[in-house]
């Protein structure tokens, strides 16, 4: 398991952005204003899946999942900290399989 540092986004700038290798499992702190950077490499396909939290009622929330396909990027998020964080203010992020996916976590704003 990696923790990914959340990169600052730069507001009206442009700036190169850090890509971490995907693990099987990654975490990155989030204060709702936080979203997650998915690249594709040039394998095949993998499936990035963030997972839920039940609310404070214990209803469950729905994961979110994107399949990764190759040369292709996404962003996902930004995730409702009362939905997506785990008991220590972490969305926990599974990938599945790892090859040739980097991942970055950027703070909005």
């Amino acid at each position: 398991m990696a923790t990914l540092a959340v990169q600052s986004s730069p507001g009206k700038a442009a700036a190169q952005i850090a890509l971490t290798a995907a693990s099987a499992t990654d975490e990155f702190d989030n204060d709702g204003r936080t979203v997650l950077f998915i690249k594709g490499g040039v394998a095949p396909t993998g499936t990035v899946t963030v997972s839920s939290t039940p609310c404070s009622h214990g209803r469950s929330n729905e994961d979110v999942a994107q399949v990764v396909v190759a040369g292709l990027d996404y962003l996902m998020g930004p995730f409702p900290p009362a939905q997506y964080n785990d008991a220590n203010g972490k969305i926990q992020i599974a990938t599945s399989p790892t090859t040739d996916i980097e991942l970055a976590a950027i703070k909005l704003g």
